[in-house]
């Protein structure tokens, strides 16, 4: 059940024109340690004029067996 939310219809693989001027986006990693996966998390805000900003989860990228620096 957990992982059927784990898929998203229509992930962003760049960034969009659905983009405003305002908007940016986030990068969340939950790194993996000792063989487990790592996963990059990327949110798309929006700051509203009143109130709290629009946040969406537009991709969920998983890093596989990636060395950095060596």
């Amino acid at each position: 059940m957990f992982n059927r939310g784990r898929i998203l219809k229509q992930p962003e693989h760049e960034a969009s024109g659905r983009i405003g001027k305002n908007s940016y986006y986030i990068l969340s990693v939950d790194v993996g340690r000792k063989g487990c996966e790592t996963v990059c998390c990327v949110f798309k805000v929006t700051p509203q004029p009143q109130g709290p900003s629009l946040k969406s989860l537009v991709n969920i990228v998983p890093i596989d067996n990636e060395h950095f620096g060596d």
